[in-house]
């Protein structure tokens, strides 16, 4: 099988043009991602940034943009906004309130499944990570106690406006929670009382997209906390859209997943007959198979081989191509030793072990003569693919910044003005050698009648 080529496109997102989020306020755009609104219409979600901190997480910017995700930017606006004097604890307290994690999830406006026009299309889900930390002096810091007490997932609804050219808001930002669980230290039917968000967008789960399914990272009291990413174990969840109150509601919580330490930022995704999800840690990127996310799973498989030796932030995905590919670095082929510089695109066979098979250079921040000193530590991670809306070309974005900051006592020098000029949101395209359909079809019954090309089966109950 012939891979896709890659075609480096450059900076796609160099500054937020919201009040407060500009490189004036010393802010970068960072984390992204995005899903189709329409036929023509694109979401792009992304993090902002500051130099605080490493982890110094901020705003969930959203982009409205035409035809593309690289298409003309329509509207620019907030889903959630950093604040200071969060009092979420109740004990005099306040904290600055930062958002990262971000990911979307719903069926495009126009978009027909077998044939017919669905109630539930241009409804829409956003979904982020909120934590609380605090200043010591001069200082913003996060604690173990802080992640344990403030990290939680939180989500929005919203609909695409009228005009194509905004969004209007069904339901505002809050903390997600399962049905049946909307008071109380537990947020779902697992004694869970923190909660960190994927990253990778949610997958539909049965033949009419109703229901779509993420793994979450999530934590009980007494479990070991170890950062503002970390969890104790990933759990499958599942929405369902509620017509009645035309809104998805978190309906249901698998079996945890566990590993002797910190375990988060999964990936899953739907391969042949059966459900894949990944699980970063301090060591190997761990991938699991099942027939039935809400059933009992089967012992974890670990990529214990040479590549990628990474703990670096990865996503993984299922190609047009029937391919599974997983963004991620690895510091033992980078020329650079640096375990996020490059960032490769690797195929990955999950019938023989997970086994990789081919390793393609998304993006070497060297080798494209970013103005970034070897001693400010390059960073090229946070990869994302975007669905894939039909034809040759498949979307993909990643961040590119440095690993040291504002801190000259902590990290020995200071990120400088030219290497804070390159920070910000890159992107790429994959180009198959031949055409595949998207995930979405869009027509009329009298016209073009669509389908919803999503390969499931029933819905595991």
């Amino acid at each position: 099988m012939t891979r896709p080529r890659i075609e480096h496109l450059g900076l796609l997102v160099g500054e937020c043009t919201l009040p407060g989020e500009t490189r004036a306020d010393n802010i970068f755009c960072a984390q992204p991602n995005g899903i189709p609104l329409g036929a023509d219409r694109w979401l792009l979600i992304y993090a902002t940034r500051g130099y605080r901190l490493v982890d110094d997480e901020n705003s969930i910017v959203y982009q409205i943009r035409e035809g593309a995700p690289d298409g003309r930017v329509l509207r620019e606006g907030f889903f959630a906004r950093a604040r200071e004097g969060w009092d979420v604890l109740g004990d005099g307290r306040l904290l600055v309130k930062e958002h990262c994690h971000c990911s979307a999830f719903g069926v495009p406006r126009g978009a027909m499944i077998r044939g017919k026009p669905v109630p539930h299309a241009n409804r829409f889900v956003a979904c982020w990570y909120a934590l609380g930390k605090e200043w010591n002096g001069n200082r913003l810091e996060h604690t173990d106690e802080l992640v344990r007490r403030t990290l939680r997932a939180e989500w929005i609804q919203f609909k695409l406006n009228e005009r194509g050219d905004d969004i209007e808001f069904l339901m505002p930002a809050q903390p997600m929670r399962q049905v049946g669980y909307e008071s109380g230290p537990h947020f779902c039917s697992l004694p869970a009382i923190w909660t960190n968000n994927s990253f990778k967008n949610a997958t539909p789960c049965n033949e009419e997209a109703t229901e779509w399914v993420q793994v979450q990272g999530m934590g009980q009291e007494g479990d070991r906390c170890d950062g503002p990413g970390a969890t104790a174990f990933l759990a499958p969840v599942r929405f369902r859209f509620n017509p009645s109150r035309d809104l998805y509601e978190w309906v249901e919580t698998g079996p945890p997943v566990g590993w002797p330490g910190p375990i988060g930022e999964s990936s899953l995704l739907r391969y042949r007959d059966s459900w894949i999800f990944t699980g970063r840690t301090k060591g190997p990127i761990l991938w699991y198979r099942t027939d039935d996310l809400f059933g009992a799973h089967p012992p974890c498989a670990a990529i214990e081989m040479t590549h990628p030796n990474s703990h670096s932030p990865h996503t993984a995905h299922l190609c047009p191509d029937g391919v599974v590919r997983l963004l991620v670095g690895d510091h033992t082929v980078s020329p650079h030793r640096n375990a996020r510089d490059p960032l490769y695109l690797w195929d990955v066979d999950p019938d023989h072990g997970f086994r990789l098979t081919r390793r393609q250079t998304v993006f070497d921040s060297v080798a494209a003569g970013l103005s970034i000193r070897k001693e400010a530590i390059p960073r090229v991670d946070y990869g994302n693919l975007l669905p894939h809306t039909g034809g040759r070309v498949q979307h993909l974005v990643h961040r590119v910044r440095t690993k040291v900051v504002d801190l000259p006592d902590k990290t020995g020098t200071v990120v400088n003005l030219s290497e804070k000029a390159v920070h910000g949101i890159y992107h790429a395209r994959l180009v198959y050698d031949h055409e595949f359909p998207g995930i979405w079809q869009f027509g009329s019954p009298a016209q073009d009648p669509g389908t919803c090309n999503i390969t499931v089966k029933k819905a595991n109950r």
